[in-house]
C-alpha cells in the first residue's frame, strides 16, 4: 500500500504515467501469476516446506522430468525437496538421475554432480532435520493475518523464509544465535560465530575524526 501511494505521488500527469507503470508491471506478473503451471508449483513447493509429505511431490518432479519442463525447473525442485526431506531414498534417486540424462542429455549429469558436493541434492543418509529447524524457527504460520501483519510471514502467505529468519536471529538481542543454536547446528554448512555488531557511528562516537 505504501508503495502504490508513494508510485502516485506527484500531479496529475505524473499520476497518469506512474498509473500507466503500474498496470503494465501487474499484468506481465498476472501472466505468471495466474497461469495453472505457477499455482501447481506454488503448491508443491509449499508442500514441501510445511508437511515435508514426499509422495505427491515426488511425483511432481517425475512428471516434469517426462514432459522436459525446463530442467532449472526441476533442479530447483530437487534441491528444495533435498532441503525439506533430509534427501532422497538411494533407490528413487538412482532413477531420478537416470531419468534426468534421457530428458535432457548427458551433460546435466556434470551439473548434478556439482550439486551433490555441494550437499544440495543428494540421498537419504540420516534423519530429517527439516521439521525440527521449521519448528524452532517458527518458519510456518497458518493463522496469519495480513491486515495487521506481526512478522515477515504475510509477505509470503504464512512463510517465512529461512534467510530472512536468520538474519532476525543475528539481529536479536541479546541472545541471537545462541536462543536457536540446535536448529542451527542442523544447518548446512559450519555454525555461525556470534557476531559483535558494534553500534558506534562512522567517525569513532563523542571524540569524532578530528579529536
Amino acid at each position: 500500500k505504501k508503495f502504490v501511494k508513494k508510485l502516485l505521488q506527484g500531479g496529475p500527469q505524473q499520476q497518469v504515467k506512474s498509473l500507466d507503470q503500474l498496470i503494465k508491471i501487474s499484468t506481465q506478473m498476472m501472466k505468471t501469476t495466474n497461469s495453472e503451471r505457477f499455482h501447481e508449483q506454488w503448491r508443491m513447493e509449499r508442500a514441501m516446506i510445511e508437511t515435508s509429505e514426499p509422495t505427491e511431490v515426488a511425483a511432481y518432479i517425475q512428471k516434469a522430468i517426462w514432459k522436459c519442463e525446463p530442467v532449472l525447473h526441476v533442479l530447483r525442485l530437487l534441491c528444495l525437496r533435498c532441503a525439506t526431506e533430509g534427501g532422497i531414498k538411494a533407490k528413487e534417486y538412482d532413477a531420478l538421475r537416470r531419468d534426468i540424462v534421457h530428458s535432457y542429455g548427458f551433460d546435466w549429469l556434470f551439473t548434478l554432480n556439482n550439486l551433490e558436493k555441494l550437499g544440495m541434492v543428494r540421498a537419504a543418509t540420516s534423519r530429517n532435520p527439516w521439521p525440527a529447524i521449521r519448528k524452532d524457527l517458527a518458519l510456518v504460520d497458518d493463522d496469519v493475518d495480513v491486515e495487521h501483519p506481526k512478522d515477515i510471514h504475510y509477505v509470503t502467505s504464512g512463510y517465512a523464509p529461512l534467510s530472512v529468519r536468520l538474519i532476525q536471529v543475528a539481529m536479536a538481542r541479546p541472545t541471537g544465535w545462541a536462543e536457536h543454536a540446535q536448529a542451527l547446528k542442523m544447518l548446512p554448512g559450519p555454525p555461525p560465530d556470534e557476531v559483535d555488531i558494534d553500534d558506534t557511528p562512522p567517525g569513532g562516537g563523542a571524540g569524532g575524526a578530528g579529536g
